[in-house]
């Protein structure tokens, strides 16, 4: 992160992709090898996906105006909960048709598409120079068409950018950032108490999808169920179709109810008018993982468990989105520099 906040979110978008890549090239080989090989190339994999976790809510803080961000971070959020939940479904086809290696190959194969993608079509999000400003068109004219055409003079002076410009891998960084200093900076942000509180809250609704993911085989492979690795992998269309309503309850949903307040308020926006979705995010996870494991305790119909793991994420996605969007409007003034 120090590297995006000084050089760019482009380049550690491009390379971390790379490495992914390569980390999933080396699991493939190593699926056939030992468990060691295999283990030390998981955490060299972990290490370098890491990113999306941080610069992506940067990206979007980048480019969207705050009462667009609830939706885009619920479909970021469902990128990664969906891709959690999605990818066993798949990977349980594949490892059972044409084995473990081709599970990674095929994500690699992937990886690499996206690469040539973002090489091309993804320019730099960050910007440093310099910028219109309101304040100063406002004072300088009353009138609202006068108004405009300051802006747009101001924003003329900002030279746009060509295609080949864009593809441009590096630049030199913003001199006014300090690579050790923004390193350290978000050891500071453990002193607010909403962005401990945030990180809880992600972190715990996460949690749940993890668990999921690391015990469905050790479940339900044994009887009663039985299931083989296909219907494993299918069981995670369940959390899937509850993170979609997820999105759509935490997204749309909580801006309009974050809207709504803010009508009330005389138009004034407050991070807190996000809070009364995390009641609803709070009902979903509670009775979802009541329901999963008392049907799965007393051995019920597999359907039974299946639907409330489907209810659990409807949770855990509210969960992971309300977490990310409450820290940045609590914080917006930092976020580009921290999160």
């Amino acid at each position: 992160m120090p590297f995006a906040v000084k050089y760019g979110r482009r380049p550690i978008y491009i390379f971390s992709n790379l490495l992914m890549g390569i980390a999933c090239i080396w699991l493939a080989i190593a699926s056939n090898k030992t468990y060691t090989v295999f283990l030390v190339g998981r955490a060299f994999l972990g290490a370098f996906q890491a990113p999306i976790e941080s610069i992506v809510p940067s990206t979007v803080t980048d480019m969207f105006f705050l009462h667009n961000r609830g939706e885009l971070v619920a479909i970021y959020g469902l990128a990664v909960l969906g891709g959690n939940e999605l990818g066993p479904m798949f990977s349980g086809f594949i490892v059972q048709a044409l084995g473990m290696n081709w599970a990674f190959w095929i994500v690699a194969i992937f990886i690499a598409a996206n690469l040539v993608c973002m090489f091309f079509f993804m320019p730099e999000t960050k910007f440093t120079g310099p910028r219109p400003d309101p304040f100063i068109a406002n004072r300088a004219a009353e009138d609202t068409d006068q108004k405009e055409q300051v802006l747009i003079e101001e924003s003329s002076a900002i030279p746009k950018k060509t295609f080949v410009e864009d593809l441009k891998f590096w630049n030199n960084g913003d001199p006014n950032v300090n690579l050790i200093h923004i390193f350290l900076r978000p050891f500071v942000l453990l002193a607010y108490p909403t962005v401990v509180w945030s990180c809880f809250l992600y972190g715990m609704a996460l949690s749940w999808n993890v668990i999921l993911g690391a015990s469905v085989a050790q479940l339900f492979s044994p009887p009663p169920y039985g299931f083989n690795s296909n219907a494993q992998g299918l069981f995670f269309l369940s959390p899937f179709i509850g993170s979609l309503f997820g999105v759509f309850f935490s997204g749309p949903g909580g801006d309009w109810i974050a809207t709504f307040f803010t009508k009330k308020n005389h138009g004034v926006r407050e991070p807190e008018m996000r809070l009364p979705t995390c009641l609803l995010a709070a009902f979903f996870t509670f009775f979802g993982a009541l329901w999963f494991g008392l049907s799965y305790e007393h051995h019920m119909h597999w359907a039974m468990p299946v639907v409330g793991a489907g209810i659990l994420s409807v949770g855990s996605q509210m969960g992971t989105t309300l977490g990310m969007n409450y820290a940045l409007d609590c914080h917006k003034e930092v976020s580009l520099y921290y999160l």
